[in-house]
């Protein structure tokens, strides 16, 4: 069976349940390093991969249940006290992971022919959850599990034990091979929890639950046994499931001709899969106790073979005609359904009840009462979500986009009312109207946008690993501190704002913080820090990266500026020191004196400045101080769908400008406006700003040009300019359009349509920002 044999939608299933645990092991896996006796912790990862493991098996993929299983078992072995994980376990671990990503990213194309993992890779973790150490080295005839497997040719004939078991040879081929230890081990865990919630079925008030949770684990038993393809053990898991789907209706004497023969099924097919580890297929003659439980399953009644309350699973499998040999049943510990009994039912010296080995002998019970208390933890624990495909909430985005658009008409509308008609009841009814659909659509803007924020946790959590690999990497000592983690922000932000903190982490990793004997020889401590952190900012989100390095040299900078022509030696003085650092963001400037993997090349902060400023709205800062490290901060919209902005004409056409970039709006006077040189600019309380031309800016021609009567005072990364334009319409909440193969010229970002059904394009407040830094650096060069 291979992937292409499932529905699409129990892949997808697959991908996103399955997806979420790996992204989190990442980060849990890093935590561990850090306390790597941390029993909950521990735990958290060994049932990740659990899961994981489990659900691939389900799927068939087998390259990936190879590496997802000998690491759950290295950290099993963690978990028992026998392992401690340090740095070069880790190092294995992680590359498990590294592996397992690959093998989901295959997955998501398509792929089922999924990359496998280094066999030495796989070995050293074999050891490790077997109890020793990578100083263990395997002996020269050595070999894997399968290949110790007795083979077929060791058979002559098929043999028949006394008890009327039969015993045949069986060969499986190498896909299954490898994974039969794996998953016989599963199917081991599994019987063992359901057999410990069997006797919950004899008592009526926990019946329905128990029978529940029974299912549920025999389906998963049947799911794992399907993988190998063998009639006989197949038959024993469908009647196993079958037999507890109508378990509700039946009454307690009903009840007690079923469960003793469902608990008989259980050992045999438990004991099926042990043997097959070996390639014996195990069988015994099964076809009565098969339809006796059939028959009980579905409440009718038996006309023989009726079983006396209290009855034990080898009695019954004996009335039945399965005699599950006596060497089996002594020397045994009690079963579950003994153990933890609720049932009342009397036990006899002569029914002891015994269990067959493999199924509890190799679990302890204080295993035993862990795992289940584990299910019921998890299972209390879970949160009241549902998922939602990301298409529908960009359609429900969209259709939210377009109420606001009505609700603006209608406001336009209405003002136009209340301007031409003399009905003043209709007037009034218009403005309740208008008024209750802009608090409406509010509610229901705000609703869909909560919809789609997630917390900045998901993009933070994979950075504990890029920065254990830097320091690894420059062999230096450093530590992520995360603070504001659970910060939300709109999803489109968080995929945009990826890239640019990979890039600002690098670079504070490779270019700020120092080498140990360098921080120690300036008086600081050998392992740097660099600071992840976030919060609410208003309507924005402010993320900053922090770290106690070398800082940023104004001098090394500003003389590499001047290199490369983006100042003038007369201008630099005059420039303060956020402007300076900030031609570290211009495209291709670096002061590295070698270029390396991590950075050097000058392009990592160009793709910073383009994802914050162009594709996020938002803006930067640098503040740094040379010997005490730098602090990067990044400004953003909670959301770029949809955002408040002041409408404009520039001559006969409008546009839009955020309202977040305007500090205020003049009605100039003559003496406000001078030039400095041939750049003109703009007094304002003492100070000297550049001052822009809207219809310049926008390529108005020369006879529609119109007077520019107003001036928009925009403020964007701590640097102000004015924009000269033809009038001022008002404020509007406007929804952001791409404009995404479309020719455009001047400063925008997007297009939006108005409340009067005319479309506006936005303008790019970065981008007027560069068009001004030539008036900014002749006034610092006059000042």
């Amino acid at each position: 069976m291979s992937t292409n044999d499932f529905d699409p939608s129990i892949l997808q299933d697959f991908l996103t349940e399955s997806g979420e645990l790996l992204e989190e092991l990442e980060s849990d896996l890093v935590d561990l390093e850090l306390t790597p006796q941390d029993p909950e912790l521990l735990n958290q990862i060994f049932r990740a991969l659990h899961t994981i493991k489990g659900s691939a098996s389900f799927l068939a993929l087998t390259n990936l249940v190879a590496i997802a299983h000998c690491s759950e078992s290295a950290l099993n072995t963690a978990r028992n006290g026998d392992l401690i994980v340090g740095k070069e376990e880790m190092n294995l671990l992680l590359a498990a992971v590294d592996i397992l990503k690959i093998q989901f990213e295959e997955i998501t194309a398509g792929r089922t022919d999924l990359t496998a993992a280094d066999p030495i890779l796989i070995q050293k973790l074999t050891i490790l959850g077997e109890g020793g150490t990578l100083d263990d080295i395997p002996s020269a005839d050595s070999t894997t599990p399968s290949a110790n497997a007795q083979s077929t040719n060791d058979f002559s004939q098929v043999s028949i034990a006394s008890d009327g078991r039969k015993v045949e040879p069986i060969s499986l081929d190498s896909s299954k091979l490898d994974l039969i230890e794996h998953l016989a081990v599963d199917v081991n865990d599994t019987i063992t929890l359901a057999i410990a919630k069997l006797n919950d079925l004899y008592d009526q008030s926990t019946r329905s639950s128990a029978g529940c949770g029974v299912s549920d684990l025999f389906e998963d038993v049947e799911r794992t046994v399907d993988f190998f393809g063998i009639e006989q053990i197949n038959s024993l898991a469908k009647a196993m499931t079958g037999s507890i789907e109508g378990i509700d209706s039946l009454s307690d004497e009903q009840v007690i001709q079923l469960v003793p023969r469902i608990h008989g099924v259980c050992l045999l097919l438990n004991e099926q899969i042990k043997e097959l580890v070996n390639q014996h297929l195990v069988t015994w003659p099964v076809e009565t106790l098969l339809v006796r439980l059939a028959t009980a399953a579905e409440g009718k009644s038996l006309d023989d073979g009726i079983l006396k309350p209290g009855c034990d699973p080898f009695t019954a499998m004996s009335t039945d005609g399965v005699s599950f040999g006596s060497d089996q049943q002594t020397n045994t510990q009690p079963t579950p359904v003994q153990t933890i009994s609720k049932a009342p039912v009397a036990q006899t010296p002569s029914s002891p009840a015994p269990q067959a080995d493999g199924v509890i002998a190799e679990m302890k019970s204080d295993d035993q009462s862990s795992q289940i208390a584990t299910r019921k933890v998890n299972v209390n624990a879970i949160e009241q979500t549902i998922r939602v495909e990301v298409s529908r909430l960009e359609e429900l985005m969209n259709l939210v986009g377009e109420l606001v658009l009505q609700k603006n008409r209608i406001g336009a509308m209405s003002e136009n009312i209340a301007k031409t008609a003399f009905d003043t009841d209709m007037i009034e009814q218009m403005e309740i109207t208008s008024s209750t659909l802009d608090r409406v659509t509010g509610d229901i803007q705000l609703a869909v946008m909560r919809t789609r924020m997630q917390p900045l946790d998901k993009l933070f959590g994979k950075y504990p690993r890029l920065i254990r690999d830097l320091a690894a990497k420059t062999n230096k000592l450093i530590q992520l501190d995360i603070i504001g983690g659970d910060t939300e922000v709109d999803k489109s932000v968080i995929e945009e704002l990826g890239d640019p903190l990979i890039h600002l982490l690098r670079n504070s990793a490779d270019h700020g913080i120092e080498m140990p004997a360098t921080r120690s020889a300036a008086g600081k401590i050998e392992t740097g820090t660099i600071k992840l952190v976030a919060g609410h900012e208003g309507s924005h989100v402010c993320v900053q990266i922090i770290d106690d390095g070398k800082g940023l040299s104004r001098s090394v900078i500003g003389n590499k500026a001047i290199e490369r022509g983006l100042v003038t030696k007369e201008q630099l003085p005059s420039l303060s020191n956020e402007e300076v650092f900030r031609f570290i963001l211009e495209p291709g400037f670096s002061t590295a004196e070698q270029v390396s993997d991590l950075s050097g090349r000058g392009v990592g902060m160009d793709v910073v400045r383009t994802n914050i400023e162009s594709k996020l709205k938002g803006g930067i800062t640098i503040d740094s101080t040379e010997g005490k490290g730098t602090t990067i901060t990044i400004n953003i919209p909670l959301t770029v769908a949809i955002m408040p902005a002041m409408m404009v004409a520039v001559s006969d056409e409008v546009f839009a400008i955020p309202l977040t970039n305007i500090t205020e709006i003049v009605h100039p006077t003559q003496e406000m406006i001078s030039a400095l040189g041939n750049e003109p600019v703009i007094h304002l309380r003492g100070s000297v700003y550049p001052l822009i031309s809207s219809q310049e800016a926008f390529a108005v021609p020369d006879h529609e040009r119109q007077s520019e009567n107003f001036v928009v005072v925009i403020g964007f990364n701590q640097k102000i300019i004015g924009l000269r334009v033809t009038r001022v319409i008002g404020q509007q909440e406007i929804v952001i359009k791409p404009l995404d193969g479309v020719q455009r010229e001047g400063p925008i970002s997007g297009a939006t349509v108005r409340n009067d059904g005319g479309v506006s394009l936005i303008m790019d407040v970065a981008e007027l920002m560069r068009i001004s830094r030539h008036q900014r650096h002749a006034i610092s060069s006059a000042q």
